[in-house]
């Protein structure tokens, strides 16, 4: 069993660094792919009007989503093989360093890698643009600082922490049994949302999906009863919270207990 308790920022530092040596060719097929993508994209926008200069179109936020699950889910696919996850686990370090160092190096390592082969791949674009003698400005250069961008990828990040838990949880298609644990899920809470609506409206499942225009119909509800509107306006802002700053660290704190379980 591992004794190694507490967190030394010099082991963490060690592991992300051998994280980076392992994965070096990993990069060169991640830098690829993207690349691939936005090229296939700049082709077919060069032949729509107006188009060209936006080929990252708003997307960079998916790229981060699922690049940031590949590089989780390959960085611990060995933990649920008995011979490698028990090497892994007898590493040198504490549970807490070997798990945060992953979660880091996923996280970091996609979210920067995104931003930096966007960028990359947007000035090369335009470069070549101004050398064939087009505009520089031909292809939108990628501001990776952007308000937007930055707001999309952090709503991707936390939209992707229940996956990397997933990860965790689930020995093989960790990714399609988590939607599927999700989809139940939201099943459930469209139900509890039926079910208040019969309290509250005397309204159930068959009057719901009878209504021509449900939103509006709700929304005149709301607005009409004053508790109502307090009710929604506190709901609206308990979820607001509990997604932009609980669901992330509740699943990454999750994550690292499931994996002190399996700690030999």
């Amino acid at each position: 069993m591992n004794s190694i308790k507490g967190f030394d920022p010099r082991r963490f530092f060690l592991l992300i660094r051998n994280e980076i040596l392992l994965n070096k060719a990993n990069f060169m097929i991640f830098t690829a792919v993207v690349w691939g993508i936005l090229l296939l994209r700049l082709i077919i926008n060069m032949g729509m009007p107006n188009q060209v200069n936006n080929i990252y179109g708003g997307y960079n936020g998916l790229f981060v989503f699922f690049s940031t699950f590949a590089i989780f889910e390959k960085a611990f696919k060995e933990v649920h093989d008995e011979s490698k996850g028990t090497a892994w686990l007898s590493l040198p370090a504490s549970m807490f360093e070997k798990y945060a160092s992953r979660l880091v190096f996923s996280i970091v390592g996609a979210t920067v890698g995104v931003m930096i082969l966007f960028f990359l791949f947007t000035a090369i674009s335009g470069g070549l643009f101004y050398f064939f003698g087009g505009s520089f400005n031909s292809v939108g250069l990628f501001n990776p600082f952007n308000k937007d961008v930055l707001l999309k990828t952090g709503y991707c990040l936390i939209l992707v922490s229940p996956f990397l838990l997933g990860v965790i949880y689930f020995r093989k298609n960790a990714f399609f049994k988590t939607f599927l644990c999700l989809l139940i899920y939201l099943l459930f809470l469209f139900l509890v949302f039926i079910v208040a609506l019969k309290i509250f409206f005397g309204w159930g499942l068959q009057n719901f999906f009878s209504m021509s225009d449900p939103v509006r119909t709700l929304s005149i509800q709301f607005i009409e009863n004053e508790v109502l509107t307090q009710m929604w306006s506190i709901t609206k802002w308990i979820f607001h919270v509990a997604f932009w700053y609980y669901l992330a660290p509740l699943c990454w704190i999750t994550g690292y207990i499931r994996l002190k379980e399996k700690e030999v």
